[in-house]
Formats: structure tokens, C-alpha cells, sequence
């Protein structure tokens, strides 16, 4: 694992600044999801750069991560795979199958899937196929 791996986190859209939308202002994008030091203790919210560097915010496990756009299908297939009930072959196929039956992503990834990420998002899940096949040969 890289250190960008535990200080990033990928999701399908940004969310709003947690602290802003408090503040009445609901059109600031967090960058940050991390543990923040509010003076009564530890809260994890969603944060800017300006309120992520007020109060204290930091990257790293169990501290907070930058937050990055990723393709909502391959977010949305990372979200199923971390719930452990399929094995990766097995979901990637179903996945695959889905995205070529025309299936309507939006209500899992909250967001309408474009055909260039249903496109990118089918070859990114062969290729999990392909490697997951491949350790499973060399063995």
C-alpha cells in the first residue's frame, strides 16, 4: 500500500463542506474527509482547505484523507466489494453484465454513469478479472 493510499479517498462526487453548510454557506466543496479538533473533542466531517487547516486537520489512517473523484461505477463496485459477500471475479463479472444490459447505475452510485465511464469502468473491471485469474494460475 502507498502512503496516497491511506491519504486519499475516492468517491463519485464531492460533497459539500460539512462546517460551511453549518455556517449557512452550502456551496463550498470539501476537499477533505478527516478528523477535526473542534476544542471539545474529535468530529470527522467533510472539509474545505480553509476549515481542514483551522482545526487541525491531518491525512493518514484514522486521521483523514484528500478526497478525489473517481468513476461512480468503480466506486460504487468498491463500496460492494468491501462488503465481502462476492469474491472479485464473481461481482466483477455480475458488474460487467450490468453495464452491457444498459442497467441504470444511478440509484447505487447517486449519480448517472456517462458511456465513457460505463466504457472505462467495463475494461478497469476486466482488467481485475484478468490479474484476479492470474494470481489464481501462478499458484
Amino acid at each position: 500500500m502507498t502512503n496516497e493510499d491511506v491519504t486519499t479517498a475516492t468517491v463519485a462526487v464531492i460533497p459539500m463542506c460539512d462546517i460551511c453548510k453549518r455556517n449557512g454557506d452550502t456551496t463550498v466543496p470539501a476537499q477533505y474527509d478527516a478528523a477535526l479538533n473542534f476544542g471539545n473533542g474529535t468530529t470527522w466531517a467533510y472539509a474545505c482547505l480553509t476549515h481542514f487547516t483551522l482545526y487541525g486537520g491531518r491525512l493518514g489512517v484514522g486521521l483523514g484523507q484528500r478526497l478525489i473523484v473517481g468513476n461512480p461505477i468503480l466506486v460504487g463496485f468498491d463500496e460492494a466489494m468491501a462488503e465481502g459477500e462476492y469474491d472479485l471475479v464473481e461481482l466483477a463479472t455480475l458488474w460487467i453484465e450490468l453495464i452491457d444490459s444498459g442497467f441504470d447505475f444511478q440509484d447505487d452510485i447517486e449519480v448517472p454513469a456517462t458511456e465513457a465511464q460505463r466504457a472505462e469502468a467495463k475494461v478497469g473491471l476486466q482488467a481485475q478479472i484478468d490479474r484476479e485469474r492470474t494470481k489464481v494460475d501462478e499458484s
